[in-house]
C-alpha cells in the first residue's frame, strides 16, 4: 500500500526471484508493482536491480566512520502525563534535551480508539523552543487486547490512520512506540505493524523510533521483541536499560547496575547498528523493604531518594560493581536498602 494514501498493510510476500516494475524510490523503499498489478512498497534492501543484462543487488548507504561521528546525537526526555495535559506558560531549560517523548496517547481497545492526553499549544511551544516533539503511544500494556488489533490487518490499519492524524495535529516531528507485556505468539504481528507504520510516518517526515527491553528469557517483556527485524524499520531503537530488579523482583538489587547496562547494550549492539541505538537510563530508585514476610519495594525519584538518605542519616558507601552509592538501615525486623540512581552512577552509564 502506498505512503499516500497513509496506510500500509502488506498485500502480498513475493517469492524469491520474482520480478517487479519500480516507480519510485523514497528513502529506503521502493514504489513497485507486481506482474498482478498490485502497487505498494518494498524494503530497498530486498530490490535486485536489472540492468539490460547487467544485474546488481543494491546495497544500503552505509555512513563512514568519520560521518557517524557527525551525526546529531539524541538527547531524549519522556515526559510523563497521565491525564490530558493543561496549557503551560513557559518550556523549561533542559540543558543537552534535543527530544521530548511526551506520553500522550494509549490505545484503549482493540477497535483502535486512542486516549489522547496531547496539547497543541503546549506542542508549539516545545518545537519553538528549540526541542523536537516524539509523542509516546503505548498499547496501554494491554496483552489480550493487543493481540486483537495486532492480528487484524483492519484494525492495524486504522490505527496507523488514527495516530498519523494526531501526530499531524499536534505538529510532531516523530513518534516513540511504547508497546510492552506482548503475547510472545504476536511477535511477528508486532513487528509487521512496525514495517506498515513506518513509510506511513516517514512519508510525512517523521522519525520513528521505538522502546524494547533488554534481552532476557521473559517471553511478553522481551522476547516478544523481534529486534533484529525490527530496527530494519526504525530510525532509532530506545533501549530501556532498567527495571534490572523490578517492582515484584524476589530479590532486592538496584534498578540498573552498571555491569548490567554494559551487558545490555553490548547484547543488543549485535542486533541493532550503534547509529540507532538510544540508551533510555532511570531517573529513579527503589526503596527496598526486607524482612521474615520477604521482599516489597517503593519507587522513588532521585531527589526523593537523597531526602530520604538525608532524613534517615543513612551513610551509603560506593560499590564498584555497580558504580552507585548503596545505603541500608534496620527499622525493627526489617532492613531497608537503597541503590541510588544520581549524577554519579549516570555519569559512568
Amino acid at each position: 500500500a502506498s505512503p499516500h494514501n497513509r496506510s500500509a498493510s502488506i498485500g502480498k510476500s513475493l517469492p524469491k526471484g520474482e520480478r517487479v516494475v519500480i516507480f519510485s524510490e523514497e528513502g529506503s523503499w521502493f514504489k513497485v508493482r507486481t506482474n498482478e498489478g498490485l502497487v505498494g512498497y518494498a524494503s530497498g534492501d530486498s530490490i535486485l536491480i536489472e540492468y539490460g543484462k547487467n544485474r546488481f543487488k543494491r546495497s544500503i548507504d552505509v555512513e563512514d566512520e568519520s560521518s557517524s561521528m557527525e551525526k546529531e546525537i539524541i538527547n531524549l526526555t519522556w515526559d510523563y502525563t497521565y491525564g490530558p495535559m493543561r496549557n503551560i506558560e513557559t518550556v523549561p531549560d533542559m540543558q543537552g534535551v534535543n527530544v521530548i517523548a511526551p506520553t500522550w496517547f494509549d490505545i484503549s481497545d482493540e477497535k483502535g480508539n486512542i486516549f489522547n492526553k496531547g496539547n497543541l499549544d503546549n506542542s508549539i511551544l516545545y518545537r519553538n523552543a528549540g526541542y523536537e516533539i516524539w509523542p509516546a503511544v503505548t498499547n496501554s500494556f494491554d496483552p489480550e487486547m493487543t493481540s486483537i488489533f495486532l492480528r487484524s490487518s483492519k484494525s492495524r490499519e486504522k490505527i496507523i490512520n488514527v495516530l498519523l492524524e494526531l501526530y499531524r495535529y499536534y505538529q510532531a516531528d516523530g513518534i516513540n512506540i511504547d508497546f510492552e507485556n506482548i503475547y510472545y505468539e504476536d511477535r511477528d504481528y508486532l513487528t509487521q505493524f512496525v514495517r506498515e507504520l513506518y513509510p506511513v510516518f516517514k512519508y510525512h517526515g517523521m522519525t520513528v523510533s521505538m522502546d524494547v527491553t533488554a534481552i532476557s528469557t521473559s517471553p511478553n517483556w522481551s522476547m516478544v521483541y523481534d529486534r533484529e527485524r525490527l530496527q530494519q524499520s526504525l530510525d532509532y531503537v530506545v533501549l530501556m536499560a532498567y527495571d534490572q530488579h523490578w517492582a515484584s523482583s524476589p530479590v532486592a538489587g538496584s534498578v540498573a547496575e552498571y555491569w548490567w547496562v554494559e551487558e545490555s547494550v553490548s547484547r543488543l549492539l549485535a542486533q541493532v547498528p550503534p547509529g540507532k541505538l538510544v540508551l533510555g537510563m532511570p531517573f529513579y530508585s527503589r526503596v527496598w523493604d526486607v524482612n521474615n514476610d520477604g521482599v516489597s519495594s517503593q519507587a522513588v525519584t532521585m531527589k526523593t531518594a537523597l531526602e530520604f538518605i538525608d532524613k534517615n542519616e543513612i551513610e551509603t558507601v560506593w560499590d564498584e560493581i555497580s558504580q552507585q552509592y548503596y545505603g541500608e538501615m534496620v527499622v525493627g525486623e526489617t532492613t531497608r536498602k537503597i541503590w541510588l540512581e544520581d549524577k554519579n552512577s549516570l555519569y559512568y552509564k
